[in-house]
């Protein structure tokens, strides 16, 4: 893609994508840095959505391992089960139910209680 200030051409440095709630389409974004003039951008489809000059800005010395963190971040968030995993059902009516405090949950439905207890 060519930059959006300078023309020269750059490479994406990241994509991430998401799902449109309303219409279930993936929806990807890309984000740029040129290094010719300092430039940051992220594009949808090619078009620019956001950018901003980095010239006049601070750029922290650690950018580079904060990406990383963000990029670590979302492979464990791949990697990671699906939402099921993290919603507890009753044992008693197999309602959807909560956690009252660390091992302990209870039913909004029929206001059964249960405690999870470790055997390791």
């Amino acid at each position: 893609m060519k930059c959006i200030n300078c023309e020269n051409e750059v490479d994406k440095f990241f994509s991430e994508s998401f799902v449109c709630p309303g219409c279930g389409d993936s929806v990807v974004v890309d984000y740029y840095h040129c290094d010719k003039c300092n430039n940051m951008w992220k594009a949808q489809d090619d078009q620019p959505v956001f950018g901003f000059d980095l010239e006049n800005m601070p750029i922290p010395e650690n950018i580079l391992d904060m990406f990383d963190k963000i990029e670590e971040e979302l492979l464990k968030m791949e990697e990671s089960d699906t939402m099921s995993t993290f919603i507890h059902k009753c044992i008693q009516c197999n309602s959807i139910c909560y956690e009252t405090e660390s091992g302990r949950f209870e039913c909004p439905e029929c206001g059964f209680e249960w405690e999870v207890i470790s055997c390791e």
